[in-house]
């Protein structure tokens, strides 16, 4: 049998940690004892087994010398619990170590009440640690089963299965009726008082009340704050004007004091929206356009050849150079954009592109 040191690879102990070396001499002594000093018969008053078989070299760190019989000693289920114990002190960083001390902790319950103390901050965080690593397993293990069509066909048909059954339960319906509109509603409302608005106009759709979706709203001009149409059905007004009506909802709550953005919509198509109170008065503010004072698509840019960094476009605006490009091809334009700021001394990334199908903007 290999010497049990300090040096042993397996066993690689930090010197600045006493208590690591103090765990490495408990266990080595422990099974010196077993093995060869004092081969004592297991512990009679264990209903379980016997003994109990350990492995000194963990079977799942070193699977060639788990049938090894100088790696075998036999012990008593409360010495068995304590060699576990012991290996998850010494290999911290080893989830073998952990996940063999989680289910001796599972399989053994009569021991926690045993005559040796457990330290119970040791239990718990073996346990966390091999709950986290069966996560990220049970979770790599279902990526690759999406991968394949038949698992994919096989899941969509028990889903949908599973769906017609619950949808079929009228108390279901209205539970999930209400969280989806509520989901909307906090969409739509930012603030506290829109959703408290929102949630009382689900509270009056489930009494026959008109749906807030549905309720009269006034309808503005971008540019001009002018007023286009007086409380009017927003549903209606998108489909007779050929309007996204997900965009002009989230017009509702967009800030106007702002430039829009991606996360705060204040126009679509040169149109936006505001909610009408009981009263009829509007709800939040109607002030014209705010510009932004630089907007990435009006920037102008020399636009470069990745392959032989060749300018093929000089002084352009990006979005007029990928709507007419002499080249043919269909460009993005906030992806070229993105080109222009990416930091050419890092690795290109998602996040940071150099490239957008071939060339390049500065």
């Amino acid at each position: 049998m290999p010497a049990l040191t300090a040096q042993t690879p397996f066993l690689t102990i930090d010197a600045r940690a006493p208590e690591a070396s103090q765990s490495l001499r408990d266990y080595a002594e422990l099974i010196a004892q077993r093995k060869y000093l004092d081969p004592a018969p297991a512990d009679q008053s264990q209903p379980h087994h016997k003994h109990h078989k350990h492995h000194i070299l963990p079977k799942s760190m070193f699977p060639g010398f788990a049938k090894k019989r100088w790696n075998l000693v036999p012990l008593s289920l409360a010495e068995h619990f304590q060699a576990h114990f012991l290996l998850a002190q010494l290999m911290a960083d080893e989830i073998a170590t952990h996940r063999a001390l989680y289910i001796m902790n599972k399989r053994y319950p009569a021991i926690k009440e045993g005559t040796t103390e457990r330290d119970w901050a040791q239990l718990q965080e073996s346990e966390r640690l091999t709950n986290e690593a069966a996560s990220r397993l049970q979770g790599k293990l279902r990526h690759e089963d999406w991968k394949m069509e038949a698992y994919r066909r096989r899941m969509s048909k028990i889903r949908t299965e599973c769906n017609r059954r619950n949808w079929t339960d009228a108390e279901y319906r209205r539970e999930q009726s209400a969280r989806i509109a509520q989901g909307r509603a906090e969409k739509f409302y930012s603030d506290s008082e829109r959703v408290a608005r929102a949630t009382a106009a689900q509270a009056e759709k489930t009494s026959g009340v008109l749906h807030w979706r549905f309720k009269p709203v006034n309808i503005y001009r971008h540019l001009t704050g002018e007023l286009v149409a007086a409380s009017v059905c927003l549903r209606q007004f998108c489909e007779e004007h050929r309007l996204n009506q997900g965009h002009m909802h989230a017009t509702l709550a967009a800030d106007r004091s702002r430039p829009s953005g991606r996360g705060n919509r204040t126009h679509a198509r040169g149109y936006f929206a505001r909610p009408l109170d009981e009263d009829g008065n509007v709800i939040g503010s109607i002030n014209p356009a705010v510009q932004a004072a630089d907007h990435h698509h009006a920037r102008r840019a020399d636009i470069f050849r990745a392959s032989d960094s060749v300018c093929i476009a000089r002084d352009v605006i990006v979005s007029q150079f990928c709507r007419d490009n002499p080249l043919g091809q269909r460009f993005s334009q906030s992806a070229l954009s993105r080109t222009a700021h990416a930091d050419r001394t890092k690795k290109s990334s998602a996040s940071n592109p150099h490239t957008h199908k071939g060339i390049y903007a500065r």
